[in-house]
């Protein structure tokens, strides 16, 4: 997989090579939000600017409530993920911020709360 960014419009379709990312807005009244592998929910208004690409040094992603961060690259190492695999996990991100490692988990910090007022619903369909 070559290095790969796009920004994702929000709300909006991105057609990538790799899968279809769609995301829309909603406000935030208690909806019950249901995870899944492939749709997640954030608190879009901490969001500045969704890229879809693939891993760059710097990154990070944010791992518990307390803020407490972990380079992507040590995350990957954690999880025992190939290293083969590793240029090839998408990443829905806010700068070098990860906000969602797509197939894995999302960072803590964007995580919907009490306080969110927008949400921000990504759901990605993978090509056949």
């Amino acid at each position: 997989l070559r290095e790969m960014s796009m920004e994702l419009p929000v709300p909006g379709i991105l057609e990538s090579p790799f899968g279809v990312f769609e995301s829309k807005i909603f406000s935030y009244k208690k909806q019950k939000i249901e995870e899944k592998k492939y749709t997640k929910w954030f608190d879009y208004d901490k969001i500045k600017q969704l890229t879809v690409r693939t891993r760059r040094p710097g990154d990070f992603i944010t791992v518990d409530e307390n803020g407490g961060r972990k380079k992507l690259k040590d995350y990957f190492i954690n999880e025992k993920i190939p290293k083969a695999q590793r240029d090839e996990i998408l990443l829905l991100a806010d700068g070098s911020h990860v906000v969602w490692v797509i197939g894995y988990r999302i960072s803590a910090y964007y995580k919907v709360t009490e306080t969110t007022k927008n949400i921000l619903r990504a759901d990605y369909i993978e090509e056949d």
